[in-house]
């Protein structure tokens, strides 16, 4: 399916979600007498936003306003029927609304508004009328948002996908760092890498909207520290394509990126990896030094391209160490 067709599925999904909530809030007023029911459906059409999240920090929103309009409806919109008081009203309303962050709510205040204003009074029963055509409306935006499909299967293939395109390019570094071969091969696949990041970001974000689980964060975080690997693994890019000549200790730091390359997938290689890192110093270390200007150069990109991978597995460490434990055992232990 492409990114349109599925983007017109969405679109279908929400149409569908907002006429059979709005046809059953009104039901459900009807049926238990309500003043104005047909404004059930109208707050619940209003109260249907793209995610979970949205819709439900609406609703909750749509709630503590009500007792805003409630208060300024027993001020204004009492007596007589009155165009100058109903402005009055709106515009307390709406500045109250815009300053508490309510403006989501205003369209749904402004028609109670009008129901006060055509009753000409204030009756406290007439009050508890609206408040459950707020909350059957509300309430019923929400439960018809409940079913959203999730998109945890697709973002894991989309992990998948990710980590075998890192890998590629680690393992063509691993070769160009003893060859300086592919470069502008290389170049391209790590642009295309960030650009696939990217999209899966905005993904998980949006799966995240669209659940009330709290562990969904896990995808966001995971990518993210995917998307900082990809940012040093072009300035360790840049290093290699930097060399004039291939040092003598290039083969060994090939082979310690062709190692990255092939336990990319492991949940948890920190030890392994920091204890190779430290091997590769300490051997750069006994080496002789450098007797030419170009071959100081060059050992000083290849000790800059190590402290790029000393910060490449440093922010896989933190990652891991930010997990919940419920992140653990869900996405980690099986």
């Amino acid at each position: 399916m492409d990114r349109q067709a599925f983007l017109d599925k969405l679109k279908f999904s929400k149409v569908l979600r907002i006429a059979i909530g709005s046809s059953i809030a009104i039901f459900i007023a009807e049926t238990i007498g309500l003043q104005y029911s047909t404004s059930a459906g109208i707050i619940t059409f209003l109260t249907v936003q793209d995610t979970k999240r949205e819709t439900l920090k609406l609703a909750v929103k749509r709630l503590l306003s009500y007792f805003v309009t409630i208060l300024l409806a027993m001020i204004f919109l009492h007596g007589t029927y009155d165009y100058l008081k109903f402005g009055l009203f709106m515009l307390c309303l709406v500045g109250i609304s815009y300053l508490a962050g309510w403006d989501g709510a205003i369209s749904v205040n402004a028609v109670i508004g009008t129901h006060f204003l055509m009753e000409m009074s204030f009756d406290p029963m007439f009050a508890l009328n609206e408040l459950v055509l707020v909350l059957i409306g509300s309430a019923m935006g929400v439960i018809v948002n409940l079913y959203m499909p999730k998109k945890d299967k697709r973002i894991l293939t989309d992990i998948t996908r990710l980590e075998a395109q890192m890998s590629k390019i680690l393992g063509q570094l691993a070769v160009d760092i003893e060859t300086m071969d592919s470069r502008v091969k290389g170049d391209r696949q790590l642009e295309e890498l960030e650009k696939a990041l990217d999209k899966s970001i905005s993904k998980a974000y949006h799966n995240f909207n669209n659940t009330l689980r709290q562990h969904s964060t896990y995808f966001i975080s995971y990518l993210e520290m995917r998307k900082q690997q990809c940012i040093i693994l072009q300035g360790i890019r840049d290093s290699i394509y930097g060399m004039t000549h291939v040092p003598e200790q290039a083969a060994l730091i090939g082979a310690f990126i062709s190692h990255i390359s092939e336990t990319i997938h492991q949940e948890d290689n920190i030890t392994e990896l920091r204890e190779l890192l430290q091997f590769i110093f300490e051997h750069m270390e006994r080496s002789p030094l450098p007797t030419s200007r170009r071959e100081f150069e060059n050992r000083a990109l290849l000790f800059h391209v190590l402290k790029d991978f000393e910060e490449f597995i440093l922010v896989k460490e933190e990652f891991i160490e930010g997990l919940t434990p419920e992140q653990l055992e869900i996405y980690w232990e099986d």
